[in-house]
């Protein structure tokens, strides 16, 4: 998207090629530009909010792990407590 002498021209990936298309000049192209700013902005506010939505993600699966992984260890001290024991991924009772 750029003006080059009074023409305004944008840049469209056809493939694996970018290529430069002439939209116009004058009144007209000057909108066009301005209607593919606005639509810039717009998917920069989108990815920010993308980011900011996957960060609070991070967060909320770290905060799930702790308490997974506190409450697998209550629950082993739990069952240890009741006399049993844990042998190949299996809790038995002592003998």
């Amino acid at each position: 998207m750029t003006w080059q002498g009074g023409y305004y021209y944008r840049s469209e990936r056809q493939g694996r090629r970018v290529v430069r298309r002439y939209i116009g000049k004058g009144v007209a192209a000057e909108i066009i530009a301005r209607a593919d700013e606005l639509e810039r902005a717009r998917r920069r506010v989108e990815r920010a909010r993308l980011r900011i939505d996957k960060a609070q993600a991070a967060e909320l699966l770290a905060a799930l792990a702790a308490l997974r992984d506190q409450a697998a260890e209550a629950t082993r001290q739990a069952l240890e407590a009741a006399g049993f024991r844990e042998r190949r991924g299996e809790w038995r009772r002592r003998r």
